[in-house]
């Protein structure tokens, strides 16, 4: 686990845990609720993407990339891979794979920034010491 830390004024402090006692809630468990709303909240309408770690690409994924590779450094017919158009490639079993992970464009369901944001939210309602 790794902590975050921010500096705030007095009155800032003061105020946040006013809000946080009016919630019902303990200061820390507030500032878990508030983080991830604000992540969700500030990249609904704005995009990012940040490179995939090796850890994050699925099975499917690296089964993908590996059949890529060897398709790219094949010849078909004569003709180099990149010398293809996207329906000749797609009918050998190529298929692109995104290399990194993005809210704007996921076909896969949920976006790593909602994952984030529900994840953080969650700290709030367990002991994560």
């Amino acid at each position: 686990m790794k902590k975050l830390s921010i500096t705030v004024k007095d009155k800032q402090f003061q105020m946040l845990q006013r809000i946080a006692k009016a919630d019902n809630r303990k200061i820390e468990d507030f500032l878990y609720i508030i983080l991830g709303t604000g992540l969700d909240c500030h990249f609904c309408d704005t995009g990012i993407s940040v490179e995939k770690l090796p850890e994050e690409y699925s099975k499917k994924d690296l089964e993908q990339l590996q059949l890529n590779k060897k398709l790219e450094n094949m010849k078909h017919e004569g003709k180099s891979f990149h010398s293809l158009d996207y329906e000749e490639r797609k009918a050998l079993g190529h298929d692109y794979v995104m290399k990194c992970l993005t809210n704007t464009y996921n076909h896969d369901g949920q976006d790593f920034i909602e994952q984030l944001a529900s994840s953080i939210k969650e700290n709030s309602l367990i002991n994560i010491s």
